[in-house]
């Protein structure tokens, strides 16, 4: 079971820090980042370099089976359940260089994890979860990096905007459209020029 009181502030914000410093630096979609066990954080214990295997997405859908439900105030609430799928696309399916400190965080992650007696969910061993355990969810993620640019003064942006950034470093250091797509996962160049 989860130890709540080892998962203390400190290690949310630590957390936190790494999963904003992880999309920013791979361009992973939203759904990707949820999705990410650490069966697919791939580090090389000879030189300390580190891929992750993009294979896998984490998404809720509504659950059509499901009865509905009502909320207090009276709406109707249609369940939701978590799917895990393949990424969105066959290119999608990606391996991607970690930069050294994406590594070390995600070292650093680990070890908190396990030192607050983290068990694996029944979806996976999620790298990024909730402080109560759970898988993430967009309205989550968009949730913090909102705070956090309220926090640093900045105009609010989506947590997908951080895979824009992504793209735009690429394109700033010189990455050709094809290297740029094979990155970001799309079918092919032309795709990323329009984005």
């Amino acid at each position: 079971m989860l130890d709540r009181a080892a998962f203390g502030r400190d290690h949310f914000e630590r957390a936190e820090a790494t999963l904003l410093f992880v999309a920013l630096t791979t361009g992973m979609r939203n759904a990707e980042v949820i999705g990410l066990t650490w069966s697919d954080v791939i580090i090389d214990p000879d030189d300390g370099s580190g891929r992750l295997h993009v294979c896998r997405t984490l998404q809720r859908v509504v659950d059509r089976e499901a009865p509905l439900r009502v909320h207090t105030n009276g709406r109707v609430i249609q369940p939701r359940k978590l799917v895990v799928g393949p990424p969105k696309s066959k290119s999608g399916d990606r391996w991607i260089p970690l930069f050294p400190e994406a590594v070390d965080m995600l070292l650093a992650e680990r070890q908190r994890q396990c030192e607050a007696g983290w068990q694996a969910l029944p979806v996976g061993d999620l790298v990024f979860c909730t402080r109560y355990g759970r898988p993430l969810s967009d309205v989550y993620l968009g949730q913090r990096i909102e705070r956090l640019c309220d926090l640093a003064g900045l105009e609010r942006r989506s947590f997908y905007a951080l895979r824009h950034t992504f793209a735009s470093m690429l394109v700033q250091a010189g990455e050709s459209d094809v290297s740029l797509a094979d990155a970001i996962g799309h079918a092919d160049s032309s795709t990323t020029k329009k984005v």
